[in-house]
């Protein structure tokens, strides 16, 4: 067990809700309300992505590769199971 290549994990200390402007406005509405989020620095590697720098919440969605793919081929699937079901009369039959 063990001898495997040791992982390098980065140091939590890294991530900064401050170098997000999205999350900090986020931690400022909450501050209002009186609520703090002890989690959210494990949010902030997600708006450091290179690729998705700059982008709404919205844009990263529709622009992240694979993700409306994914969601396409599943709402298919998810929809054939269905028919099918229908179809063959499995709806009806009790456990």
């Amino acid at each position: 067990m063990g001898g495997g290549t040791k992982m390098n994990i980065p140091d939590y200390k890294i991530y900064k809700v401050e170098d997000v402007p999205e999350l900090k406005r986020f931690q400022e509405r909450m501050a209002k309300e009186g609520l703090k989020d002890p989690w959210l620095r494990n949010h902030v590697w997600k708006y450091q992505n290179p690729l998705l720098k700059g982008m709404t919440a919205q844009e990263r969605i529709f622009k992240m590769p694979g993700t409306i793919r994914g969601i396409w081929i599943g709402i298919a699937v998810t929809c054939a199971v269905i028919i099918g079901d229908k179809l063959t009369g499995g709806h009806l039959k009790h456990h």
